[in-house]
């Protein structure tokens, strides 16, 4: 298979629970919505592209314009 590079805008809306900022604050810092939220969203967005990717064979068959019908 080729491997062509495919761009996703994600927009992640955080909430985190009031009572656990301090503790957030403390030991990840008052930036860690830009330090840590982004490498979590890659690597969720990431592995939830692998599992549909394997989910849907028929579909990466179609959208690879394979000549061969998916069975």
């Amino acid at each position: 298979r080729d491997l062509q590079m495919v761009n996703i805008t994600l927009r992640l809306l955080s909430r985190p629970k009031l009572d656990k900022l301090p503790v957030i604050y403390q030991q990840l810092g008052l930036d860690y919505d830009e330090r840590i939220l982004p490498s979590i969203a890659n690597e969720v967005l990431s592995k939830s592209i692998v599992s549909l990717m394997a989910q849907r064979p028929c579909a990466l068959q179609t959208l690879s314009m394979e000549t061969e019908p998916c069975v």
